[in-house]
């Protein structure tokens, strides 16, 4: 699972250089990056791992990636 989650990254930053430097895309990246991730970390402990249980979230998740990489696979 890492290692698609892992993937991601350099097939987003080939998708988003158009136009802009290799830095410029990079920071914009990442800073997105960071921002989902304080997102979900914020989002499942506070509120969907109360109301739904881990199991229930994981399962949620697991089914976000799987959209993702269909996504990212299409593209």
């Amino acid at each position: 699972m890492a290692l698609l989650v892992g993937m991601e990254f350099p097939l987003a930053a080939k998708l988003h250089i158009k136009g802009m430097g290799i830095e410029r895309t990079a920071g914009t990246l990442y800073a997105r990056d960071l921002a989902g991730a304080f997102m979900g970390a914020l989002l499942a402990s506070a509120l969907l791992i109360p109301l739904l249980d881990i199991i229930n979230v994981c399962v949620i998740v697991g089914i976000l990636n799987l959209a993702s990489s269909i996504v990212v696979r299409k593209k």
